[in-house]
C-alpha cells in the first residue's frame, strides 16, 4: 500500500510537467510544417531537419548508388513505369542481353499515357559492343550497336492504317494493303534481305540510337516495413531527340527513364517479364498508382541526382497559393551530385493549369521567372563570372566563393546564358503512390534548346519526377530567403515556432529539476 500510495503522490506531482508536454506536442502538430524537427546544440543553435532537407542531404552524400563499370548487361532489364516519350508516345520496354552479346528487345506503344490499350509492338534483334568511357557525359560508357532484324506487330485499326502509309513512303508497293493485318508479324527490317525493301524503318523514324550511350548503377536501401535492405540494378540508355524529324540522326547526351533488371521478388518485373509481342503488357492495371488533379501547392524536391547535357542537377520547387513559385537548382560535375558547381535560386509566378488536349494526362502552365540569385560554388565557376568582360551578371569582380548574388538588376547573367525575365511553357502531371507519396512530373526540356521558351517548344513528354516533402530545407544558406517583401513568412514562422518550443521544453524541465 505504502508503494501505491508513493507512486499516485509522484504522478499527482509530475501532473504539470505532463501537461505541459502534451501541450507542446499538440502546439507542435497543428503549427509545424509535418516533417520538420526540431533539436538544438550544446551551444544553444538551432537546427532544423525536414523531409526536404534530409532527401536534399541523401542525394547530396548518397553512397548508397554505385556505378557499375563497365556495364553488365546480361540478363532482362524492364520499365517500372509507362514512360512518354517526345511526339507523344506512350510505351514500355522489355530488353534482353544474351551472353554472346546479342540482344532481343520489344518496345510496347500504346493508345494512352497508363499504358493500358496496346497500339502496337516492335521486336528487335541485334548485337552491342561496348566501347570507352563517354567524353560527352560524365559516368557514361558509349557503345555501338548493329541490328539483324526489326519485326512490327499492330493492335489497334487506325495504327495499322497509320503504320502502312508510313512504311509506304519508304518501300513503295511492299506494304501494299492501306491497312495492315491485326496481329501479324511484317518484318520492317532485314539485315540479310539483298533488296531495297530490307530497310523500311525510315517512315516510321525508328531507331535504337539509345543503345549507344549508357549507364549501368547498383542501389541498395533499407526497406522499413521489411525491417532489411534491399538492392536493385538500373540500367540507364541514351535520351531520344525531342523532334521527331531528327530522331534517327541524333546521338545521346543524356539519360531516359531507367529500366529495371529483373529480379523475383519485383511485381512489375514479373508481369513485364512474362509480356511478348503476342501478349503485351498493361502496365496500369498492374500497378498501385493513381492519377490526380494537378495541384501546385507545397514542396517538391529531386528523386535522384539526374542529369543534364553538361552538368547533373538536384531540383528544390515550392509552389505558394497565389500563383507564385520558387525554386533552388544546384548543379554539380559529377552524376552522384557529390561536386557542386553552383546553384540558382528564383522566383517568379505561374498561370492557371489548362488540360493538354495533345498529352494525355497532362496539364500545361505558363511560368515566368521574374528574380534570380546565383552562388557559385567552386573557384572555377567564381572565376569565370569575375573575368566575364561586361557589367551584365551583377558586377565584374564582385564574385565570392558560396556568397549568393542577386543577378535580377542586370536582366540575368550572359556568362551563364541566362536572361531575365523570361517565360518557360511547361507541360505536368501528377501521380500518387501506394505508399501515399505524391509525385510531380515536369517536362523534358527540348533537346537543342535551354528551356521551352515558346508554345512551339511545349514538352509533349516529361523529366524524373519530383516528390512532395514537406518542411524548410536546411541547406537553403541563401540570404535572400529573408522575408524581405512578405514572401519569406512561411519559413520565419516556422523558425520562430521551432524555438519557442524548444525553449518551453527547456523551463519545463529547468522548473521540474
Amino acid at each position: 500500500m505504502k508503494i501505491l500510495g508513493q507512486l499516485q503522490s509522484d504522478i499527482r506531482s509530475a501532473w504539470p510537467g505532463i501537461f505541459t508536454t502534451i501541450t507542446v506536442i499538440f502546439v507542435a502538430t497543428i503549427y509545424l510544417p509535418s516533417g520538420t524537427i526540431c533539436a538544438t546544440t550544446r551551444s544553444g543553435k538551432q537546427l532544423m531537419e525536414s523531409e526536404c532537407g534530409s532527401q536534399l542531404r541523401h542525394l547530396q552524400g548518397n553512397e548508397a548508388v554505385r556505378e557499375v563499370s563497365p556495364p553488365k548487361l546480361k540478363g532482362e532489364w524492364m520499365s517500372t513505369r509507362c514512360e512518354v516519350r517526345p511526339g507523344p508516345q506512350y510505351l514500355t520496354r522489355q530488353y534482353k542481353f544474351h551472353h554472346d552479346n546479342k540482344f532481343t528487345l520489344h518496345q510496347f506503344y500504346y493508345t494512352d499515357h497508363r499504358c493500358t490499350e496496346p497500339a502496337y509492338t516492335y521486336k528487335v534483334k541485334g548485337a552491342l559492343a561496348l566501347q570507352s568511357d563517354s567524353l560527352m557525359l560524365k559516368g557514361a560508357r558509349e557503345a555501338n550497336y548493329i541490328l539483324d532484324k526489326v519485326i512490327l506487330m499492330v493492335y489497334k485499326d487506325n495504327y495499322a492504317k497509320a503504320l502502312s502509309k508510313l512504311l509506304n513512303k519508304t518501300c513503295p508497293g511492299e506494304y501494299y494493303p492501306e491497312v495492315l493485318q491485326l496481329f501479324e508479324k511484317y518484318t520492317v527490317f532485314d539485315w540479310n534481305r539483298d533488296d531495297p525493301y530490307g530497310d523500311c524503318i525510315e517512315g516510321v523514324a525508328f531507331t535504337m540510337h539509345e543503345l549507344q550511350l549508357m549507364r549501368e548503377e547498383f542501389h541498395t536501401e533499407f526497406d522499413d516495413k521489411k525491417s532489411e535492405f534491399v538492392s536493385w540494378h538500373e540500367l540507364f540508355l541514351g535520351d531520344v531527340h525531342t523532334d521527331n524529324s531528327l530522331r534517327t540522326t541524333h546521338r545521346p547526351k543524356t539519360y531516359q527513364t531507367p529500366l529495371r533488371k529483373y529480379q523475383t521478388n519485383c511485381t512489375v518485373c514479373q508481369f513485364m517479364h512474362d509480356a511478348d509481342e503476342n501478349s503485351p503488357p498493361k502496365m496500369w492495371q498492374n500497378m498501385d498508382k493513381t492519377d490526380v488533379e494537378v495541384t501546385l501547392q507545397g514542396e517538391f524536391i529531386s528523386t535522384r541526382c539526374e542529369v543534364r547535357q553538361v552538368y547533373f542537377v538536384i531540383r528544390h520547387i515550392i509552389f505558394h497559393h497565389n500563383y507564385s513559385w520558387e525554386a533552388y537548382y544546384h548543379y554539380y560535375n559529377d552524376p552522384n551530385c557529390h561536386h557542386p558547381e553552383y546553384s540558382i535560386y528564383v522566383k517568379g509566378t505561374h498561370t492557371m493549369g489548362v488540360h493538354s488536349t495533345e498529352v494525355s494526362g497532362g496539364t500545361e502552365f505558363d511560368f515566368k521567372t521574374i528574380e534570380m540569385w546565383i552562388t557559385p560554388q567552386n573557384n572555377m565557376i567564381k572565376d569565370q563570372l569575375n573575368n566575364f568582360n561586361e557589367n551584365n551578371c551583377a558586377r565584374r569582380n564582385s564574385w565570392r566563393l558560396n556568397r549568393p548574388q542577386e543577378v535580377t538588376s542586370t536582366n540575368g547573367c550572359a556568362a551563364l546564358g541566362i536572361s531575365l525575365p523570361y517565360t518557360e511553357y511547361e507541360l505536368m502531371r501528377m501521380e500518387t503512390t501506394k505508399e501515399g507519396g505524391v509525385l510531380l512530373f515536369t517536362g523534358q526540356r527540348p533537346t537543342l534548346q535551354t528551356s521551352p521558351s515558346s508554345e512551339e517548344l511545349r514538352p509533349t513528354s516529361y523529366q524524373t519526377p519530383l516528390m512532395r516533402c514537406s518542411g524548410v530545407n536546411p541547406l537553403m544558406q541563401l540570404a535572400v530567403t529573408a522575408d524581405t517583401n512578405g514572401t519569406g513568412g512561411a519559413a520565419g514562422l516556422t523558425s520562430s515556432l521551432c524555438f519557442i518550443l524548444v525553449l518551453m521544453v527547456f523551463s519545463m524541465l529547468t522548473v521540474q529539476h
